[in-house]
């Protein structure tokens, strides 16, 4: 799921307090159990969600085109959550951006800030960033042998 701007996100860049209550309505929203993958606006300034949907391997998704999974993305993520810690992730992220642009919400769930003082003031390349994360996935899990069948290794 991802939040579009309005007006080209003009309210958000005059005026940092908009943004501080728009990601209080945002936390409350990735906090609803159905709601796993959340990206706030066009230019993707955050995530939300379950952390294992940062998790982007090549032949899953098509990160550089779209964030929409594979049919079998349910199947991936059920491996992930059995055989990799959620730290794994999370000290990627943390090496990578800080630890002040990661935030722990329920359920497991993680926000991430890519932005500065306002959502358009985007720092942080997530493309990188979500390949960073993918090598140490992946480096990981051929360590333990563990291999997601509907991927080409």
């Amino acid at each position: 799921m991802a939040i579009s701007e309005y007006d080209a996100g003009k309210y958000f860049k005059e005026n940092s307090a908009l943004t501080d209550h728009f990601i209080t309505v945002m936390k409350d929203i990735a906090r609803i159990k159905e709601i796993q993958d959340l990206w706030l606006g066009n230019l993707r300034a955050g995530f939300m969600g379950n952390i294992y949907f940062l998790y982007r391997p090549e032949k899953i998704y098509d990160y550089r085109a779209s964030l929409e999974p594979h049919p079998q993305l349910q199947e991936l993520l059920n491996l992930l959550e059995a055989h990799l810690p959620r730290e794994v992730i999370v000290e990627t992220i943390v090496q990578e951006i800080g630890e002040d642009c990661v935030e722990y919400l329920d359920n497991g769930k993680i926000f991430v800030r890519f932005y500065g003082e306002h959502l358009f003031d985007v720092k942080v390349d997530k493309i990188a960033l979500l390949n960073q994360i993918r090598k140490r996935v992946e480096s990981y899990l051929d360590k333990k042998n563990i291999h997601f069948k509907h991927l080409v290794y």
